[in-house]
């Protein structure tokens, strides 16, 4: 540590601010600790450089409690502002409104985000001090009048962020806390946004914002037409990434190249390389070349709007330039740990960021991997050995000594953000070392070229167009490099975010064995004994994960989607696939982040477009192995579908009646009798138990099937109801909650003021019963999770909302 003694001090101050994350601390005892530390190792000198470390440590501690817990009594977080509430923000734009274009069903839509520093809060005429920060959203994009520092009135109904919308899925709310905003603003209605000309304003737009303006179009000289290889440069070069729609993006995701579009260590250093190319070309010594290059990129990370990650990249590039600049001795390690240290002091929060760890985690395995790897040299020539006519001429060597430094920085970057890639996008992609050894060199190119069609612009246009569009050649050529990677067999997979541990001891054996650190003879027993507690800790969590059994009932306007998973991973099962809508907005990130690349089996329960209208998008993107239903209804479309895909062999389609397995439930209804003049009449009831825990699956069963049901003097009794309100009639008649005799009902409805909502007298009704009560617009989504002997059900925040009671005299579970 001596050799790098600011990345020791970066780790002591990341791990007080991992503590101050989970443990809350009294502000005024830190700062006495920190007080006492620095003065203590004054006078102790036996003892510094421990004292020093524990300084550093209650340093980052008091720094993430600072951020953590609201200072100012007017803080919106002390107000009483948990629910949705219409209210008008009085404050400032802290940044310049960014838009995302989305398509949905073949129409373009745009959105429009800007956090605004509040400083007032105005509830019907009383008008309320308050400070922090918000999330302001429009539905479309905003007139040119709104920008950073402007002061504002945004009127709209102000409320928590949304968590996430399933278990494993995306949580807005604690992204954005992590961000400092703990609420957000949904002001659809542009003219509910106002400039509050009476208040100070900038006289012009930030700069950052005009550059980005003339940039974006310079950029777009002698092209035709604003097409994807432009917005994608754009994107690339000015950190435009609102015109890239889902579609477009997926392929470079899938090959793991999408972070040339972020704004990152890679696209920093290879601006910084470029600039100070092309200053030494015209020899400049090198520390005036620095001296001109840092300011650039600042200036670069302001035209962001002051990116997070742009901050990042530029301190930590800064640092290394500065060094090389001064002659230090350049130790990426040590400088790396000097940048975290800048940046940490500065926002602490960064440390829970993808993009934070992906950074630095890749960087520490550039360092530490790289050496290891770059031992397997090529066999330079004998310059004193006699010309030889096989020997390679010179230019042919250092070409392959240039891709063989390409390809292992491929190797190396791809080993290090495996795990962090698995954790954060649940995304496993072999595809990466090829798609980025192909489109790392071809993005120099492109970004030479929009630099140089920058600097002619202004002068000479039509050099500017020329370099235009041999910056969209290379574009399209990226895009064609990463969708062929994309292509791959094996190239990619989806997989479910592993656990802590498991990340730990994937890095621990990379970092440790990998390099040798760990066959040094004096740290071998830490080093294998770190190993070994990790390996026993993802045991543990495997073994247990096979123990259990989980039922996800995702909640889709009213209609029920049901996922389970069981020991048996066979039986992996989807029931219903919901609207065609919502199997991209819902079920397709909902399976991805399960680690589900095909499905074992598929039912439908009904064939109506509430429960089956996304089956030809499951189909398309799962190909379940087996799909099942109850008796097709000829007039349904999506048993229509089946009936000729099973003809053509193209689906294996199996009809389902009562008493029928299905997976590891069991079918009660219907009968393969004539149908129901109504299709929720014969919608398909399931029983299954799971770990001694009895459910019963009901969907929208009307009354007549309800009768039917109960017509068959079967045994129905069960721990769980789970059922959803059918269209023009009650769900859950009291003769048939008598026989089934559960402890739970879960009611899958819509929002209040829909045609699917619980209707009064349903709830009513049920709420005079003894049954526990969960409806869905409520909770959302919701996660039963059985274990031997015991169920218990979660929102998708985590928060449990039901527990299986406890048998008379058993101790009560913690």
């Amino acid at each position: 540590m001596s050799k790098r003694p600011f990345l020791a001090v970066a780790l002591c101050f990341a791990a007080g601010v991992l503590v101050a994350d989970r443990v809350s601390f009294w502000l005024p005892g830190l700062f006495a600790m920190s007080f006492a530390f620095a003065l203590a190792s004054l006078f102790w000198e036996a003892k510094r450089s421990l004292l020093m470390f524990l300084l550093v440590f209650s340093a980052g501690s008091t720094r993430q409690s600072l951020e953590l817990q609201p200072l100012s009594p007017f803080n919106l977080r002390s107000l009483e502002t948990g629910k949705a509430e219409l209210v008008t923000l009085i404050g400032r734009l802290r940044e310049t409104p960014r838009e995302r274009l989305t398509v949905i069903r073949g129409r373009q839509s745009w959105r429009s985000k800007a956090v605004v520093e509040v400083e007032g809060l105005l509830r019907g005429d009383h008008l309320q001090r308050t400070d922090g920060l918000v999330m302001a959203q429009a539905g479309d994009q905003l007139p040119q009048d709104f920008f950073a520092g402007r002061a504002v009135a945004v009127t709209g109904v102000l409320k928590p962020p949304p968590g996430p919308v399933a278990d494993g899925m995306f949580d807005y709310r604690s992204y954005l806390a992590r961000q400092n905003i703990y609420f957000e603003l949904e002001a659809r209605e542009t003219n509910s946004w106002q400039v509050r000309w009476e208040s100070p304003q900038p006289a012009h737009r930030p700069l950052g914002d005009r550059f980005v303006a003339w940039s974006r179009k310079t950029l777009a000289l002698g092209l035709p037409e604003e097409d994807i290889p432009v917005r994608l440069n754009w994107a690339m070069s000015l950190d435009l990434k609102g015109g890239l729609t889902d579609d477009i993006v997926e392929p470079f995701l899938r090959a793991g190249t999408y972070h040339i579009f972020a704004v990152d260590g890679l696209r920093i250093g290879l601006i910084s390389a470029i600039l100070l190319g092309l200053f030494r070309v015209v020899r400049l010594p090198k520390t005036l070349a620095v001296i001109l290059v840092i300011p650039i990129l600042w200036f670069y990370a302001a035209t962001t709007g002051w990116a997070a990650s742009a901050i990042r990249s530029t301190v930590m590039m800064s640092v290394i330039l500065a060094g090389w600049a001064v002659r230090r001795p350049n130790d990426l390690l040590n400088s790396m740990g000097a940048a975290a240290c800048l940046i940490l002091a500065w926002q602490p929060q960064q440390l829970f960021q993808a993009g934070f760890q992906l950074s630095f985690v890749v960087v520490a395995c550039i360092a530490l991997v790289g050496p290891v790897l770059r031992r397997i040299q090529l066999k330079p020539p004998d310059p004193l050995a006699p010309p030889s006519r096989t020997s390679a001429p010179a230019w042919l060597m250092t070409v392959a000594r240039y891709l063989k430094e390409a390809l292992l920085a491929s190797v190396v970057a791809w080993l290090g953000s495996v795990p962090l890639s698995a954790y954060y996008f649940n995304l496993f992609s072999l595809a990466s070392v090829p798609g980025n050894f192909l489109v790392v060199p071809v993005c120099v190119l492109c970004l030479i070229c929009n630099l140089l069609s920058l600097l002619a612009g202004p002068f000479i246009p039509a050099i500017s167009g020329l370099f235009n569009n041999a910056s969209w050649l290379l574009m399209k050529l990226i895009a064609l490099a990463s969708g062929w990677a994309a292509a791959l067999p094996a190239g990619y997979c989806y997989v479910a975010s592993p656990s802590p541990a498991a990340i730990l001891l994937y890095y621990a054996v990379l970092l440790t064995v990998l390099t040798g650190w760990i066959f040094n003879s004096s740290r071998k027993k830490w080093g294998l004994c770190l190993i070994s507690v990790l390996s026993m800790v993802c045991l543990y969590q495997k073994w247990e994960g096979r123990r259990s059994t989980t039922l996800d009932v995702l909640s889709d306007r009213g209609s029920e989607i049901l996922f389970l998973v069981t020991p048996n991973r066979l039986e992996t099962m989807l029931i219903n696939t919901g609207r065609s809508n919502t199997v991209d907005r819902l079920v397709k990130p909902f399976l991805r982040a399960h680690g589900v690349n095909r499905l074992p089996l598929l039912l439908l329960t009904q064939g109506d477009a509430a429960h089956a209208g996304g089956l030809k998008s499951v189909e398309a993107e799962f190909r379940p192995q087996i799909e099942l239903s109850g008796p097709g209804r000829p007039r349904a479309a999506a048993f229509e579908w089946l009936g000729s895909a099973s003809r053509r062999g193209a689906v294996r389609w199996h009809e389902l009646s009562a008493n029928a397995p299905a997976g590891p439930w069991t079918v009660l209804h219907p009968l393969a009798t004539p149908r129901p003049a109504r299709s929720q009449d014969d919608a398909v009831v399931l029983r299954g138990e799971f770990s001694g825990a009895k459910v019963l699956s009901l969907s929208a069963l009307g009354w007549a099937g309800q009768r039917a049901l109960l017509a068959r003097k079967i045994d129905l009794r069960a721990d769980m109801i789970i059922a959803s309100v059918p269209p023009g009639g009650e769900a859950l008649g009291d003769p048939l909650l008598d026989a089934i005799h559960s402890s739970l009902i879960v009611i899958m409805d819509g929002e209040p003021g829909s045609a699917i909502h619980a209707p009064e007298a349903l709830r009513s009704r049920l709420e005079t019963r003894r049954e526990r009560l969960i409806w869905s617009h409520e909770t959302g989504s919701i996660k039963f999770e059985f274990t031997p002997n015991s169920w218990k059900a979660l929102s998708a925040d985590g928060r449990e909302l039901a527990r299986s009671p406890q048998p008379p005299g058993s101790i009560p579970t913690l």
